[in-house]
């Protein structure tokens, strides 16, 4: 039955020719391609190695938008595939806090650049271009990134009960971003708190994160803290703001425990001897991105040791 069947063709499936097994494959590396760069545009990892492409292959990304009567272009992109899919992979290293932090699509960078109250702002119709652009090309990303988000982390106001905070984590990540791209820090510096780092804004920032935990921990049922008043001015002007903040504090550590006090001051003291003999008078929009950066790690880092505290004490 089995030779009558290979004779006669009847249940077997014609064999393919070369060219409709090339058309297979490229059918099939379309659909893995596809699926590929699904994945990137939702912010997830794609293991690219696993299709087998040859990483010197020419490719080509072509970006069209419909524009009246005609195709309007909007991206042309010709490089190297190994190439192309590595600095998309350097702009997710680049977006990450730690390595626990899931990548960011674009959608996502271009939300936290928005105020959750008002929709007056309007983004550039061409920002995804531009930041696209950018992470395909390995460069630094659009300006407008980096003073939209600093803008947005001093004027929106943290909102508990729809889990809004100004300084977000995606908003800090998009900062930690664009000052590596501009080479303002190392790649992977900032990865977590740094307490030998010298620069002065980092330390201004890490500096006002205790002293309003001081103030939280003082008055635990207080409606604005220092961060609701202070925080701006102190982004943009420390050498006008700290001093008296200082000295405000010296009035909520009267109202903490004797090993809080002591644990709080050895934290001032670290910090204000990484500062030089004074406070900055201003500090420039990368700065002040900066200090919005070391108050984020600081505060991270407080939280962190209070709830390791809770645990030795038995809380749940």
């Amino acid at each position: 039955m089995q030779a009558f069947n290979e004779s006669a063709g009847f249940f077997t499936l014609p064999k393919q020719n070369s060219l409709e097994e090339e058309r297979s494959k490229r059918e099939t590396l379309q659909g893995e391609l596809n699926a590929i760069f699904s994945q990137l545009a939702q912010g997830e990892e794609a293991d690219w190695r696993s299709l087998g492409i040859d990483e010197n292959t020419e490719f080509y990304l072509l970006g069209v938008k419909p524009n009246k009567m005609r195709l309007a272009v909007k991206l042309f992109e010709h490089n190297k595939f190994g190439k192309i899919m590595t600095n998309i992979g350097i702009h997710h290293q680049d977006l990450q806090l730690s390595p626990k932090d899931k990548q960011m699509p674009i959608w996502l960078l271009l939300k936290s650049l928005k105020s959750p109250v008002t929709s007056k702002n309007a983004l550039p119709p061409d920002l995804s271009v531009k930041i696209l652009q950018s992470i395909l090309k390995g460069t630094p990303y659009p300006r407008y990134l980096l003073n939209t988000v600093v803008c947005r982390v001093k004027t929106d106001q943290d909102n508990a009960s729809k889990k809004f905070y100004a300084v977000s984590r995606d908003r800090v990540r998009i900062i930690k971003a664009c000052l590596t791209r501009m080479n303002l820090i190392k790649r992977g510096e900032f990865n977590m708190l740094n307490t030998q780092n010298q620069d002065s804004a980092y330390n201004c920032g890490r500096l006002f994160a205790v002293l309003e935990m001081i103030q939280k921990k003082a008055h635990p049922d207080i409606n604005a803290t220092i961060k609701d008043k202070f925080f701006s001015s102190a982004c943009s002007t420390p050498y006008l703001v700290f001093p008296r903040l200082l000295k405000l504090s010296q009035s909520h550590l009267g109202k903490l425990d004797k090993g809080s006090v002591i644990y709080y001051e050895k934290c001032i003291q670290e910090i204000v001897s990484n500062l030089g003999d004074s406070f900055p008078k201003a500090m420039s929009m990368e700065k002040q991105g900066t200090f919005i950066l070391g108050y984020y790690q600081q505060k991270e880092k407080l939280y962190e040791k209070k709830s390791e505290g809770e645990k030795n004490n038995g809380a749940e």
